[in-house]
């Protein structure tokens, strides 16, 4: 039986790292020094937020929630703020959340798409990510890996 968990403390080298490439990222954007950090989730809720010339916003926020009676996480409510889209922090924080599972010891991930959302189907095909449609609106994605500290299998 596996008994993976989502413990914030466990993903401190994961995010910190995840900041480092975020905040070139945004500098690429802005001629100022940008810094990033990731908020310690609230109810699942990852925030990624950012310091542009002493103002303070969000740039970027998902959901990761383990699913009842499942050892699958789901991710949703996956957004980037769209002056920033383009620079790849889509792509990056995509990373971030599969690498969280990863460690978390799940066999995989699950999410839905609005089948009209390009850049994130664009992430989703990079990321070698199965879709399902669910109806002519949405697809379910599904990433499915094996975790070295976890055997369950994803069907």
């Amino acid at each position: 039986m596996c008994e993976p968990n989502l413990i914030w403390g466990d993903y401190n080298n994961l995010v910190l790292k995840a900041n480092e490439d975020l905040a070139k990222l945004l500098s690429k954007r802005y001629n100022d020094t940008v810094s990033s950090y990731m908020q310690e989730p609230t109810d699942g809720l990852f925030r990624l937020s950012g310091q542009f010339n002493d103002s303070h916003r969000v740039i970027a926020a998902f959901d990761l929630f383990k699913l009842p009676m499942a050892s699958l996480i789901y991710s949703c409510n996956v957004a980037v703020q769209n002056e920033l889209q383009g620079l790849g922090i889509g792509s990056r924080l995509h990373q971030l959340r599969l690498d969280i599972v990863k460690q978390a010891g799940y066999p995989g991930l699950i999410c839905t798409v609005r089948r009209d959302n390009e850049r994130q189907l664009k992430i989703f095909h990079k990321f070698g990510w199965t879709l399902h449609n669910l109806n002519k609106e949405i697809l379910i994605g599904i990433k499915s890996f094996t975790s070295p500290s976890c055997k369950c299998l994803l069907n």
